[in-house]
């Protein structure tokens, strides 16, 4: 039996490495390359100092290090960090523009899906739907608990999908769906 099927790295995987220095971005390229895996979940908020004004010069090493390792570029997660001031959480506008800024450098990076988290907007998903299509990059919504399939929260974002037709949503479910206590 052959399968489709294809490994891919989130680079989260390397944050205490990363984050303690032991390993730098390309490093950690490198060694989910070194395990096999062809694709890369990459978390630009966490791991590039000078987000979200990324230079030219870093895409092109960017995708100067997805061929030099064979591998290739598959989920750009965008966090979406409404509660960026002390006064107030953004409004749906400006919640937007952050997804249509992200949707922009996923593009740039090569990506063809942003994973967003549990706690975006519906609303900020269906206004970003176009211009997601214009950079040709799939809003992939994480699933992830407390959050499950049959809740009413998913039921409503997967009756959306549904409904309209839209081939720029999808569910992206993490493996904590299947979370049936908390640690203590």
């Amino acid at each position: 039996m052959s399968t489709q099927i294809k490994r891919s790295i989130s680079l989260y995987s390397y944050q205490e490495e990363f984050y303690t220095g032991k390993m730098n971005l390309e490093d950690c390229i490198r060694a989910a390359s070194e395990t096999g895996a062809t694709g890369i979940e990459f978390l630009p908020e966490q791991m590039l100092p000078e987000f979200p004004n990324i230079t030219d010069e870093f895409v092109e090493e960017w995708h100067g290090w997805m061929k030099k390792y064979n591998v290739e570029p598959i989920a750009y997660d965008a966090f979406l960090d409404q509660k960026l001031f002390a006064n107030r959480i953004f409004t749906t506008s400006e919640c937007v523009d952050m997804m249509k800024r992200d949707l922009k450098l996923a593009n740039r990076l090569g990506f063809k899906i942003l994973r967003t988290l549990v706690s975006t907007p519906l609303e900020v998903i269906k206004e970003s739907l176009a211009y997601a299509e214009e950079m040709n990059v799939v809003i992939a919504l994480e699933v992830h608990a407390p959050f499950t399939f049959g809740t009413p929260w998913f039921e409503e974002r997967l009756a959306y999908i549904k409904e309209s037709g839209t081939k720029w949503f999808a569910i992206m479910p993490d493996f904590g769906i299947f979370t049936k206590r908390w640690n203590t």
